[in-house]
């Protein structure tokens, strides 16, 4: 057999797609996946949580007992719990509630599995009256009320076990992967908060007679500058104005009467919880 020379067509070795538009449609493809299970799982999560049983939830309360968060009233905290227990008989929850506080400058509160609220003392100290301590307080039990608190711990184990499994956790976690997914919860917790908003401003009402109070600590965040609203977007929690929109048109609504609220001095508070 004659051997015959043939010139190798032009481009052979360059592929028709290049290698930049492969990895980037892969990435794609990659980040969809796991935003799609994201919430599939996490739709799940939220419809066997309400299966759980208090006693169930006490269990698991125990079993991811939060670092770094007192897990009994702390010392200092008797004024909040008094003020706790008369709102929570209103609206008895289906374990018995605690408040702790946490020595931080955190303008926070949140609600913990099994039954506990825990106040920053940062946010405390910027209480100036009852009436909005109430307000804050009977915000987290509408979170307990609603099983929130629960919802928001399953979407994220959902979200540690995706990223463990794709990436083997730690510091293999794409930082971007996090954000994507994370933007994509925020819009349900910010509904979350706006229905806590309204049991709370309720609870507010019923306990004492009025709503004076009840856009205090909203007010004070938004003359301060705490959100400006690209920050609100990208947050849980809507933007104080719009809290404050809310909630006075709920007081329209409602007819309720706003009357002078009962003086507090949250700094002293704080740092009587504190040890200072």
């Amino acid at each position: 057999m004659k051997y015959e020379y043939r010139e190798a067509p032009e481009g052979i070795n360059n592929p028709p797609v290049s290698h930049l538009k492969e990895a980037f449609v892969l990435a794609g493809g990659l980040t969809l996946l796991v935003v799609g299970l994201f919430l599939v799982l996490g739709w799940a999560a939220d419809r066997l949580v309400g299966r759980l049983s208090p006693q169930g939830e006490k269990r698991l309360a125990d079993m991811l007992r939060v670092p770094g968060y007192p897990g009994g009233k702390s010392k200092g905290a008797e004024d909040l719990q008094q003020v706790l227990d008369r709102l929570s008989r209103r609206q008895p929850a289906a374990y018995p509630l605690q408040v702790t506080v946490a020595c931080s400058e955190q303008v926070n509160a949140l609600a913990l599995p099994g039954g506990t609220i825990v106040v920053f003392s940062g946010l405390l100290s910027r209480m100036r009256s009852e009436n909005e301590l109430a307000m804050v307080l009977g915000h987290e039990i509408g979170h307990f009320a609603a099983r929130d608190h629960l919802k928001g711990l399953g979407r994220t184990l959902v979200f540690l076990a995706l990223t463990t499994a794709l990436f083997g956790g730690g510091d293999g976690v794409p930082s971007f992967l996090q954000h994507v997914v994370g933007v994509t919860s925020y819009r349900f917790s910010r509904a979350q908060e706006e229905a806590a908003d309204q049991a709370g401003a309720r609870l507010v009402n019923e306990e004492y007679g009025h709503a004076g109070g009840i856009v205090d600590f909203f007010r004070s965040l938004e003359a301060e500058g705490h959100q400006s609203e690209a920050g609100a977007w990208f947050s849980t929690h809507p933007a104080h104005h719009k809290r404050i929109e809310e909630l006075e048109g709920l007081i329209a609504r409602e007819a309720w009467q706003v009357r002078e609220v009962k003086p507090l001095n949250g700094r002293e508070w704080a740092e009587r919880s504190c040890g200072k």
